[in-house]
This record gives structure tokens, sequence and C-alpha cells, in this order.
């Protein structure tokens, strides 16, 4: 109080109690006199502990789906791991190829079901209000490229035909 009144600016922070079980706004303002004259200070709390809660739940569902993302990579990778290796050990004669494709299959897995689970937060961080849309100028070209480059081993796969 003795900073506000002497330099009448208001001050305002945030007061955890010792045992954590109570958040507040402290806010303290020069009080003034109808002729503006300052005859003391406003103190105020806000109890703030109700949001506090809020928002660290939130943080707390959003580190265990970002852990639950990695999970699941690590899942898929396993078992793609343990499936090419049930599927190739009789086929010693062509293991080199089958690793690759095994490995690429994988791969198209684990990176197909990051986008999914990427997706699934961008929804749950609209639905909170929580997502941030940038907007800014793109150069068309490049996008179109990234679109195609991001399809052409399946395109290729297919044996399709495709031209920009």
């Amino acid at each position: 109080m003795a900073h506000v009144l002497a330099t009448l600016e208001p001050l305002e922070r945030r007061v955890v109690r010792d045992d954590d079980s109570a958040h507040y706004i402290l806010r303290v303002l020069p009080y003034r006199e109808p002729d503006s004259a300052v005859s003391g200070a406003l103190l105020t709390f806000v109890d703030v502990s109700t949001i506090v809660q809020a928002e660290e739940a939130l943080v707390e569902a959003d580190v265990r789906k970002t852990f639950s993302r990695h999970a699941i990579a690590r899942v898929a990778q396993s078992a793609g791991a343990y499936s090419h290796r049930r599927t190739t050990a009789p086929f010693a004669q062509c293991e080199a190829e089958r690793d690759q494709e095994a490995q690429a299959i994988i791969a198209r897995q684990v990176t197909h079901m990051s986008r999914l689970l990427d997706d699934l937060l961008d929804v749950a961080r609209i639905t909170r209000g929580v997502f941030l849309l940038k907007k800014e100028y793109a150069d068309l070209r490049v996008l179109m490229d990234s679109a195609v480059e991001a399809v052409r081993p399946a395109m290729d796969a297919k044996q399709h035909t495709f031209s920009v």
C-alpha cells in the first residue's frame, strides 16, 4: 500500500495461500475523493481458484494427450516391427526387400496416426477456444507442390498419372 500511495500507480498481483488451496488477484488502487485528492488505498481480493484449477486441468489434459500420442506412435511402431519380423522370417531370400517395404509401411502408419492425433488435439483446442488461427498470404504453387509431394508415393504405387 505504501508503494501505491507514494507513486499513485495501481498494483495487481497474484496471491496464493501457503497450502495452495486458494488463489487470488490482489489489487491495490489509490482511493480518490470526489475532489480527486488521494485519501487512502483500496484493496480488493478476487478469488480465481476455480480458474486456476481449470487451467491446471487443461494443461494436465494436454500433457496426457501428448503422452498418448507418443505412446500410440510407439505401439504402432512396435506392432509394425513385430508384424514385420513375423511375416519375413520364413522368407529369408527376399528379406532386404521386405525390410524396406515394412519400414515404409510402418513410417506411413506412424505418420498417419500422428496426423490424426494432431487433428484431434486441434479440435480440442478449437472447442476450448485456445486455438489461434494465423492468417497469412501463401504462394499457391508452393502449397500445390507440397500437396502433390505428400500424395506422390500413393499415386506412383498405383501407377496413376497426375499433372499440375
